[in-house]
């Protein structure tokens, strides 16, 4: 099914798509609470998988929607805890929203869990090539208030996510690790450029306020 009125929604996108399918919660994009952009590495880290954890059962993204791209790693991650803890969530999709990719995650969303929302600018069957995983990250950072990077190395997916974002004035913060760690050495450097560092549960939903008091 198309989605019409979205040109509010992605209005800071300079290439934004002539259309969006999706399957699931539309009212999501609507919500006027907290977008959180949850990314990171395909190989998370054992750190990382912790890390996540630990943030969902203090209850951080309590009062959020929880915004991914629902690939390996840290996306279906961020997927399975948010539908665990019922905490609204939305996914872009490289895929069509009824070709799910990566396949082997498929029965995440079949049957459709409440309060979730599958989107994609492509036709519902689509197959995705590689250059659609970077197209689909700019429709994340659009329509996020946060973009959070859990893991990243140098080269990683997440850092296109970030990037987009910076350009559209969206805040970024990223989880720190030790120098020598490849895995964060893109983390590292967003944080060395200015992104917020998330030292604690505390230091995150410190930060999630402050956004709803933008928003306010």
């Amino acid at each position: 099914m198309g989605i019409k009125n979205f040109k509010e929604i992605l209005k800071n996108l300079g290439s934004p798509p002539k259309k969006l399918y999706y399957k699931g919660d539309i009212s999501l994009l609507n919500s006027k609470k907290v977008k959180v952009a949850i990314v990171g590495s395909r190989k998370q880290s054992r750190y990382g998988f912790t890390i996540l954890d630990c943030f969902f059962e203090d209850d951080v993204f309590k009062d959020c929607v929880i915004v991914t791209g629902g690939a390996y790693g840290t996306d279906m991650q961020a997927c399975k805890l948010a539908i665990e803890n019922n905490i609204p969530l939305i996914v872009f999709l490289a895929s069509g929203v009824n070709n799910y990719t990566p396949k082997r995650y498929a029965y995440v969303f079949n049957p459709m869990p409440k309060n979730v929302l599958l989107v994609s600018e492509s036709d519902d069957d689509y197959i995705p090539h590689k250059y659609d995983f970077v197209k689909r990250n700019r429709l994340i950072s659009a329509c996020s208030d946060l973009i959070y990077l859990n893991e990243a190395s140098e080269k990683s997916g997440a850092l296109h996510t970030a990037d987009f974002g910076l350009q559209v004035g969206k805040e970024i913060a990223c989880l720190p690790a030790r120098i020598t760690d490849y895995n964060y050495a893109g983390c590292l450097n967003l944080i060395q450029n200015g992104a917020q560092v998330i030292t604690s549960s505390d230091v995150f939903k410190e930060l999630i306020q402050s956004l709803k008091i933008k928003t306010i």
